[in-house]
């Protein structure tokens, strides 16, 4: 999964081409500086909650099948909690790796 992960902040992040039609697309939303950080949070707020809503509706299913007192449901909801932490890590990411490409792209065109 880190690998996955580091995978897809690369693809997203890394590629100069990618960065820059991600800026292009959010200086078309925007209307100014403060518009624009707000676009950009939202659209990184808007990904994290559609995954948190993977994650939940997935493990939640797997919840509902166990016993309140079965040990698995304690390693399940460990496993919950394991996941939400992972998404909420990736979008912190996505965003500081965002940043650091916009200042990249921002300091050398």
């Amino acid at each position: 999964m880190v690998l996955l992960g580091g995978i897809g902040l690369f693809v997203v992040c890394g590629p100069w081409r990618i960065s820059k039609g991600i800026l292009v697309v959010l200086d078309l939303v925007s209307i100014g500086s403060r518009s624009w950080w707000a676009a950009f949070q939202s659209g990184v707020w808007i990904i994290m909650i559609m995954m948190f809503l993977l994650v939940l509706w997935l493990t939640d299913r797997k919840l509902r099948r166990l016993d309140e007192e079965s040990p698995e449901r304690r390693s399940m909801e460990l496993r919950q909690n394991w996941w939400l932490a992972a998404v909420t890590s990736w979008a912190m990411c996505l965003i500081t790796g965002l940043s650091f490409s916009w200042l990249a792209i921002e300091t050398l065109a």
